[in-house]
């Protein structure tokens, strides 16, 4: 695993960033990131509470539902994350090369 700009970068990390990076500005609760990614929704919110402190990705929280329910917290990637992403992805291309 390498580092890069405070967040350890590993596979789910880079899955995580390219989802975004795909569709940005649309904002994605963590079911969402698993669901659309296939991997276990703790596994997605592992990768998502890594990014937040990282400041890769921010978030919102949805108000409450009207049954009472919590609203989601939904994560979007910040500017920060889109650079940095982009520099572990050149990273990477440039390593298998």
């Amino acid at each position: 695993m390498a580092n890069c700009h405070g967040l350890q970068i590993n596979l789910n990390v880079l899955r995580v960033s390219r989802l975004f990076l795909s569709s940005t500005g649309k904002r994605r609760c963590g079911f969402d990131v698993a669901k659309t990614l296939g991997i276990k929704v703790s596994t997605a919110y592992n990768v998502l509470y890594r990014m937040y402190d990282a400041e890769w990705v921010s978030s919102i929280q949805e108000p409450q539902k009207l049954d009472g329910r919590p609203g989601s917290r939904l994560y979007h990637i910040t500017p920060k994350g889109v650079h940095n992403a982009s520099q572990a992805f050149a990273a990477l291309q440039m390593a298998s090369t």
